[in-house]
């Protein structure tokens, strides 16, 4: 979450540099999500359904990136064309896109993570793993 967010917010920077920099730490985000996944739906639900939920866990990308691709960016993208124009250049007319994404990446995955920890805490101090082994 944490590289995600800095990728980002290296691309809303809109320098080559950073450009190129954000791209690569966004890709290895996502890179560790898919590599981690099956172990998180593992690790936190069992291997009872796991065929389901590992579907309904790979729903959630898809989703966010349909609502902030189509939603926000082109409503964003249009806002910042001049008028008579049907296009935009420059840096602002994915900026605000790229900061608000990685704001609500952020929150999202902070309230995420506060809640998998709070519905497994008597797991992980250790009270249910001797009744699952």
């Amino acid at each position: 979450m944490t590289l995600n967010n800095l990728g980002q917010i290296g691309t809303a920077l809109g320098s080559s540099l950073a450009v190129y920099f954000g791209c690569v730490l966004c890709g290895f985000s996502y890179g560790a999500f898919w590599c981690l996944n099956p172990c998180l739906v593992m690790e936190m639900y069992g291997s009872k359904s796991f065929g389901s939920l590992y579907s309904v866990m790979n729903v959630a990308p898809a989703v966010g990136s349909t609502v902030f691709s189509v939603g926000l960016a082109s409503y964003i993208y249009s806002n910042h064309e001049e008028e008579g124009e049907n296009c935009c250049l420059g840096q602002a007319c994915y900026k605000t896109t790229f900061l608000v994404s990685a704001s609500m990446t952020g929150v999202v995955g902070i309230a995420c993570a506060c809640a998998v920890a709070y519905r497994h805490r008597r797991f992980y101090s250790g009270q249910e793993r001797a009744f699952l082994q």
